[in-house]
């Protein structure tokens, strides 16, 4: 009895330092999977990303799906998809004439040139890897995995890649941009938004025997992709449609070196449409010039001419150096200092209005009303309809160029009223002429509605736009007055919309040559919007060095009413008010 009594607490003692052995190693296995886990998840990426790897494991990266592109109707412009390669190691290749003619038959390729792929050797170099093919679809690829498994066809190996494709083709192409066949982002918003539309790739190591082949079933995926976003563009396909009809149609009518056409909504910045010429189908971008990739609506720059004289007419009402009833006589010619300003017409306007020199479209009244306008006013001005700075489009762009009026002698000055002696891009300038429709609220240009997370979903940019009043609304209203009767009565007469009150502005500007002074090449502008009395949407067509008619009266403004006419219709725009209309006409 003494004996028993004894042993239970060394029965107890034993059982409760077996419990707490069991407990010290199931928390030192916790600790060691712990441990493991950190190094699969944190440090072993790290080392697989930098290429510093353990011994009898291989790097595979698993390449993110770029985001897709779409218009505003949710049309995909850029997609990304899932192709398929044949690839071979010719050194362990049995059968080779054998292999080439079933690699032949299935892939539809010449014999002789899958069988020269297939040799095992360059000079006296051994060879582990050939492209077969690329670019196969999932069908052809099944078929083949299913021949090379039946056959056991050795060396012969299929794999997965993705590949960016563009549906619509020449459509927005500039706009949009492209991806090299090295996945490199070139142009467009795929070059400028690259890092949001591109992802993150993943990262699978896989265990690999002493020469190097994988061993089955030996895949361990440490970092997963991480999928591109999409963009959805401001862009309406069947008036971005329009307008490139419009300007191939121009080369043939005008015999033009290039051109550029836009479309904006007033109301709200978004471009409806921005098209140039010449122009490149992005799923052949390498038959193509690299100037067929420029987006001359924001790239291009250029001196606007007369269409400028809104913009200094705008300046000189708001800032409050004349008003619309002010005057300036036209002799057909003005010396300003050891310079001559002429007219057009070469008997000159006479006596001017504001109203008639915009509507005349005036060069020595309009110099004469420029003079007026402070140096200091007239940069600021300019400045704040946002010239000579990137619109921030969303899209590559260029900045144009004004010197500060430091430098500006008189003639300079004077030139500017009429366009000469600055540079800007299409978009600038409609962009500007936009804010003057708006009632004076410059808004910023865009080409990018939202942008559409996996994870996240839709996040809109372009909802309740911010922007700032440049001018003064009833000054915007008084310039949109001149603007109207450029198109009722003055050069702009062919731009008339039929049912609709128009207002625009031509400008014909003659091409600098280097170093030699201007040539007898020109470029032609027609920007202006409508309904006048409630804008609804801008554009802007400009032509460069048209072979068969010099004059934008001639080129742009019927272009621009031909393009506008279908915008109306497009978008549901009214006619115009007929009281308002008879009252123009008067």
């Amino acid at each position: 009895m003494r004996e028993r009594t004894l042993s239970r607490p060394n029965s107890n003692y034993m059982m409760k330092h077996r419990i707490n052995l069991v407990q010290a190693v199931l928390l030192f296995v916790f600790f060691l999977e712990g441990v493991l886990l950190v190094y699969l998840q944190a440090i072993l990426p790290r080392k697989a990303l930098s290429g510093d790897l353990p011994k009898g494991l291989r790097k595979e990266i698993i390449i993110a799906k770029r985001g897709t592109i779409y218009a505003r109707d949710m049309t995909p412009l850029a997609m990304t998809v899932i192709r398929y390669y044949v690839c071979a190691d010719p050194t362990i290749v049995e059968g080779r004439e054998n292999v080439a003619l079933i690699l032949s038959s299935i892939l539809n390729e010449p014999y002789e040139d899958i069988l020269k792929k297939l040799l095992p050797s360059d000079g006296d170099k051994p060879l582990r890897f050939k492209w077969i093919k690329r670019d196969i679809d999932a069908q052809v690829a099944e078929h083949l995995l299913n021949v090379i498994r039946g056959r056991k066809l050795k060396g012969i190996f299929i794999g997965k890649e993705t590949k960016r494709t563009y549906p619509c083709g020449r459509l927005a192409s500039q706009l949009v941009g492209f991806i090299n066949v090295d996945g490199s982002a070139k142009e467009g918003v795929e070059s400028k938004w690259d890092a949001v539309l591109c992802g993150k790739d993943g990262v699978k190591l896989i265990e690999a025997n002493a020469v190097g082949e994988p061993i089955p079933g030996g895949e361990v995926e440490l970092v997963e992709p991480r999928d591109g976003k999409s963009l959805v563009l401001t862009i309406h396909p069947i008036i971005q449609r329009d307008v490139e009809e419009l300007l191939r149609k121009a080369v043939e009518l005008y015999q033009i070196k290039a051109a550029a056409a836009a479309v904006m909504d007033v109301r709200t910045g978004e471009l409806l449409a921005a098209g140039s010429v010449p122009d490149f189908d992005p799923n052949r971008y390498n038959e193509a010039e690299q100037e067929d990739f420029r987006n001359r609506v924001t790239m291009f720059t250029y001196e606007p001419g007369s269409a400028f004289k809104v913009i200094v007419a705008a300046i000189g009402v708001d800032s409050g150096a004349f008003d619309e009833t002010s005057t300036a006589y036209c002799g057909g010619k003005w010396m300003v200092g050891s310079s001559t300003i002429r007219c057009w017409i070469g008997s000159g306007h006479g006596n001017q209005t504001l109203v008639d020199a915009v509507k005349n479209s005036c060069n020595v009244a309009m110099a004469k009303f420029a003079m007026r306008i402070p140096r200091g006013k007239f940069w600021s001005y300019l400045l704040k309809f946002g010239f000579g700075k990137p619109t921030g489009c969303g899209a590559p762009e260029a900045s144009g160029w004004i010197d500060p009026p430091e430098v500006w002698s008189n003639i300079r000055r004077a030139n500017l009223s009429y366009g000469y002696g600055i540079m800007v891009t299409p978009l600038q300038l409609l962009s500007a002429v936009a804010a003057i429709a708006n009632g004076g609220l410059l808004l910023k240009p865009t080409f990018v509605k939202a942008i559409i997370d996996p994870k996240c979903g839709w996040q809109s940019l372009a909802d309740g736009a911010e922007g700032e009043y440049v001018i003064a609304p009833t000054t915007a209203a008084k310039v949109r007055r001149m603007m109207e009767l450029v198109v009722l009565k003055g050069t702009g007469k062919r731009a008339y919309v039929d049912g609709y009150t128009c207002a625009g502005k031509t400008g014909t500007t003659r091409k600098m040559i280097p170093n030699r002074g201007y040539g007898s090449e020109v470029i032609c502008t027609f920007v202006g919007f409508l309904p006048a009395e409630a804008p609804r949407v801008a554009a802007i067509i400009v032509l460069d060095e048209p072979k068969r008619s010099k004059w934008a009266s001639e080129t742009t403004a019927p272009l621009f009413s031909e393009l506008m006419s279908k915008v109306a219709l497009h978008l549901n725009i009214p006619p115009s008010n007929a009281p308002i209309l008879s009252w123009l006409q008067r």
